[in-house]
């Protein structure tokens, strides 16, 4: 009997940056098609903020801040030129692309052959009464409409990103991983255990895990949330891009590359029950609610002390 022929998969990392003048413009590179993000596909190993800030040629010392992370899938009928023999025919591409968003203000137009936009498309500045805004504060839930542009925008899009070739060093692994600093009314954090036989066992962790193909961050981050603690909550804003390379000893195969990038997402739990974990043969041992107080005492996974480095020592003021 015949198998049928199962859909390719490809997964892109790409890096974009939104640059916006005090005015509200917004910087596009020049494009066939149309004018799009300042961005580029993120090489194995490299900084997604120095790809972004490169894209732009924005000075080393301007601040970048990350604004957003975008999940697209669409499925493309290409050749299959994967070596193994089939023509493409019946086997189309799934390409699952994230891209992660930088924001930056910059005082003037510093480039002139690139594009400036306005979201709004008025003639008065975005900002009000003359102010600008915070950088991570200049795309907020009101400018879902400016996101959905953004996104159309979206740098290099999605056929552009075929040409790229991927390693065949199987040593070699990109991973896109979310984590969840999650709190719960009386300001606890939620953290978890690595299990023995996993590299930092014994450790306290985040919450969270890999983004697998087809998920968003969110959806990642939620079903991590649910099987690592048994908790239910709400993905809130997000708090950082870490890009992490680990090699050698370390992991679980001796010699492994491994270019990780950690999404740490503010998570809020507003009904906290007795933490469980519900898979029990992953890289999860226990669960447990801790104070603020009690985490210094912890021994802590590089992720963890990361992601809670990240937290505001004063959240009532």
């Amino acid at each position: 009997m015949t198998q049928p022929n199962h859909h390719r998969r490809l997964r892109r990392l790409t890096a974009q940056l939104v640059a916006r003048t005090p005015t509200g413009h917004i910087a596009l590179h020049p494009d066939p098609d149309q004018p799009r993000l300042p961005g580029a596909s993120v090489p194995f190993g490299a900084d997604p903020a120095d790809v972004a800030r490169t894209s732009l040629e924005v000075s080393i010392d301007t601040p970048l801040h990350p604004l957003a992370v975008h999940s697209e899938f669409t499925t493309l009928d290409v050749p299959d030129s994967d070596g193994d023999g089939h023509d493409g025919c019946g086997r189309p591409l799934q390409l699952h692309i994230d891209r992660l968003v930088y924001t930056c203000s910059l005082p003037s137009f510093p480039t002139a052959h690139i594009h400036w936009w306005r979201p709004n498309g008025s003639e008065s500045p975005i900002t009000e009464h003359g102010a600008d805004p915070p950088p991570h504060k200049l795309l907020t839930e009101r400018d879902s409409h400016d996101c959905a542009q953004l996104r159309r925008l979206s740098c290099p899009p999605p056929h552009k990103l075929l040409t790229e070739r991927d390693s065949h060093d199987c040593a070699q692994l990109r991973r896109l991983s979310c984590y969840g600093l999650a709190i719960d009314p009386a300001g606890r954090v939620l953290l978890t255990r690595i299990s023995p036989g996993y590299p930092g066992a014994g450790y306290w962790h985040l919450p969270g895990g890999g983004v697998e193909h087809g998920e968003t961050v969110s959806q990642a981050l939620t079903r991590e949330l649910r099987e690592e603690t048994g908790q239910q909550g709400h993905i809130g804003p997000l708090l950082a891009i870490h890009p992490y390379r680990m090699r050698g000893s370390r992991l679980m195969s001796p010699g492994a590359d491994i270019a990780a990038v950690w999404i740490f997402q503010r998570v809020h739990i507003p009904d906290p029950c007795a933490p469980h974990v519900r898979e029990h043969t992953g890289s999860t041992c226990a669960a447990a609610w801790f104070t603020t107080d009690h985490l210094a005492t912890l021994p802590l996974s590089p992720t963890a002390r990361h992601g809670l480095s990240l937290l505001d020592p004063h959240p009532n003021h």
